[in-house]
C-alpha cells in the first residue's frame, strides 16, 4: 500500500451533522458566492461584455444578461450560473427599462478604453462598473477562454 501516491484518492468534507464524500475537486472561479452581493445587469455584445459579466458573477452578483443575438457570448456564462436570466437588448440602446425589469442594483459593461466616451453615457440610477476597461485584448482573450471551459 502506497499512501504517498495512492491509486484512488477519496475526500471527505464534514459540515455540522453531514458528511460529503467525493473523488474530484473542481476549481471554481474564486471570489464571493453567487448572489451574495445583490443583482446586476450585464450588457453582453462581445467577448469583453462576456468577461465583464463573469467578473460581476465572480464578485458575488446574480447577473441578468442583456444581449441581442449574442448567444455565442451568453451560452458560456450558463456554465457558471445555470439560472442565468437573458433579456433582449433594446434596439434603441436604452437600458433603463431593462435595469428596472431585472431589478438590477448595478450595471456591468464591457467598455474598452478605446471606445470610452463619458459624454455619450446614458445616466442610470444605479452604479456602472466597467471591469475590463483597463485590460488588453490578450488578457480578455485569456479570461474568455477560461469562461468557455470551466
Amino acid at each position: 500500500m502506497n499512501l504517498t501516491h495512492p491509486d484512488v484518492e477519496i475526500h471527505v468534507e464534514v459540515r455540522h451533522n453531514r458528511a460529503f464524500v467525493f473523488r474530484e475537486i473542481w476549481a471554481g472561479p474564486g471570489g464571493l458566492p453567487l448572489g451574495s452581493q445583490g443583482r446586476a445587469l450585464a450588457v453582453v455584445r462581445d467577448e469583453a461584455g462576456m468577461v465583464a459579466a463573469w467578473m460581476g458573477m465572480k464578485r458575488g452578483c446574480r447577473i441578468a444578461v442583456a444581449s441581442s443575438d449574442g448567444e455565442r457570448f451568453v451560452e458560456p456564462l450558463r456554465k457558471w450560473d445555470v439560472r442565468l436570466k437573458v433579456l433582449g437588448l433594446p434596439a434603441d440602446g436604452n437600458l433603463g427599462e431593462i435595469v428596472r425589469i431585472a431589478r438590477a442594483e448595478a450595471v456591468f459593461l464591457g467598455t474598452r478604453w478605446e471606445t470610452f466616451d463619458p459624454k455619450n453615457r446614458t445616466p442610470f440610477d444605479v452604479p456602472i462598473f466597467e471591469p475590463v476597461i483597463g485590460l488588453g485584448e490578450e488578457e480578455i482573450g485569456r479570461l474568455a477562454a477560461r469562461i468557455r471551459s470551466p
